[in-house]
């Protein structure tokens, strides 16, 4: 019905719906889905109703970030109070760099339907808040879900915008590192190995005192472990950056297209 109602207004057929106090449940998916309509959340809730203006305008101002999406009430609050808070707002928002954009600008997807009625596919969903869980947990929609809150964070934005290869491992590694990288794998190999090995030998043997030389290399094979992470160190985070940028952004490509 709200739908229509819209549609007879101003002749077009909104594509987001926003639930009300942020709140959903397993029916609503379906619903959405008949109508062609995606969820769309807020992440800057300063609790306005029945607060004073400048306390909201404080609130806000703390919590914004580049894509944030505001919620405010005019519950309360008179239509000249609105007006005047929502004119203050703005321009301290403005003072602080930031601009403001429409939804479609915002998510990259039309604000309005090019079908009438909806087009029975099954809606993304954009929630920039936390509120998104529930319905992006289902039938597979949690891996795209899980994907949005990596690409929401700073390293998944970078991984997503800068151009990742694995050509830095057609280049021989430094001595150092290919020493310290060795001295890693050494390590593994004088720790549990060595315990069950002289444990075996010790009742081979029918010596206890073999027990006790199990443990000792265990404790050696930490020192040999960070002696090689020392030598290692910075190149193994250099590759184990590459290699977590380039599997991010692959799975991020693959699962939000």
């Amino acid at each position: 019905m709200a739908q229509e109602a819209i549609e007879a207004v101003i002749g077009k057929v909104p594509a987001y719906f926003r639930p009300p106090m942020g709140l959903t449940n397993p029916h609503l998916r379906k619903a959405l889905t008949l109508q062609g309509l995606s969820i769309l959340g807020w992440d800057v809730r300063p609790f306005d109703v029945g607060l004073e203006a400048e306390k909201v305008i404080k609130r806000v101002l703390k919590k914004i970030r580049n894509g944030s999406i505001i919620v405010l009430h005019d519950k309360a609050r008179s239509p000249d109070d609105s007006a005047q808070l929502i004119d203050e707002l703005i321009s301290e928002i403005k003072k602080r760099g930031y601009v403001f954009s429409e939804i479609q600008e915002l998510v990259g997807a039309g604000a309005y339907q090019t079908a009438k009625k909806g087009n029975g596919s099954e809606p993304e969903i954009s929630f920039p808040s936390c509120l998104e869980s529930e319905e992006g947990g289902r039938r597979g929609g949690f891996q795209r879900f899980l994907a949005r809150k990596l690409a929401s964070t700073s390293y998944g934005r970078k991984a997503i915008k800068e151009p990742v290869t694995l050509e830095v491992f057609k280049t021989r590694p430094s001595f150092k590192f290919l020493v310290g990288l060795g001295l890693v794998l050494f390590s593994f190999v004088l720790g549990w190995p060595m315990v069950g090995l002289f444990s075996f030998l010790s009742a081979y043997l029918k010596n206890p005192a073999l027990l006790m030389v199990g443990p000792a290399f265990y404790g050696f094979s930490h020192l040999v472990w960070l002696f090689g992470m020392v030598l290692a160190g910075q190149d193994c985070i250099k590759y184990g950056h590459i290699m977590l940028s380039w599997f991010l952004k692959r799975i991020l490509e693959k699962r939000l297209n």
